[in-house]
């Protein structure tokens, strides 16, 4: 069953996930919990982690990826 996010049903742009997200840049990556979130010189975010190493090619990609690890629920920038 997957865990259903408020920001389903309204826009993610007031995410605070979302809000996190959108501020990597190449220079200035983010720690969110265990997981590191990159954005390389190609455009493509890196998720990373003891466990994981995923590349998604975009921050709406990376955002629904870390949405539905349901980790994020209580989130708060």
């Amino acid at each position: 069953m997957k865990q259903v996010s408020f920001y389903d049903y309204f826009p993610k742009q007031n995410d605070p996930l979302y809000i996190a997200l959108s501020k990597v840049t190449e220079e200035k990556p983010i720690q969110l919990g265990n997981f590191t979130i990159t954005l390389n010189t190609f455009g493509i975010y890196e998720i990373l982690s003891d466990d994981i190493h995923e590349a998604k090619d975009s921050l709406d990609a990376c955002y629904h990826y870390l949405n539905d690890l349901g980790k994020f629920a209580d989130f708060q920038d």
